[in-house]
């Protein structure tokens, strides 16, 4: 759940402040990966980190909700980032993360981990 959750925080970060929208995610035993259509810069990638540990910090809260015209469809919400749908489960604040690391990246794909 954690780390889920953690994926929909930084995939907001990505698309709301850099307009990077993430085209897939993954969720492992350990740790989590996110796919783009490019390669993202370094600098660019530590900016969204940091950001999302900060919401990390603050406690945002992430919600789900179901949709109004689709049944049984559901929506992810973090902060006031962009909805993502979905249907898995999350924590419900994200001081429950506790801490985004980055532990790998290649190409399109980005690897992080929780502290």
């Amino acid at each position: 759940m954690k780390l889920h959750a953690a994926l929909h925080l930084l995939a907001g970060v990505f698309d709301s402040k850099f307009k990077e929208r993430a085209v897939a995610g993954v969720v492992k035993p350990k740790n989590a990966y996110l796919v783009f259509k490019h390669e993202i810069s370094d600098e660019i990638i530590k900016q969204a980190i940091d950001q999302a540990n900060e919401d990390i910090k603050s406690g945002v809260e992430i919600k789900t909700y179901e949709d109004e015209k689709r049944r049984g469809f559901r929506w992810c919400t973090v902060k006031d980032y962009p909805p993502i749908p979905c249907g898995g489960l999350h924590v419900k604040n994200a001081k429950e993360i506790t801490e985004i690391v980055l532990i790998n990246k290649e190409a399109e794909k980005i690897t992080i981990a929780i502290k």
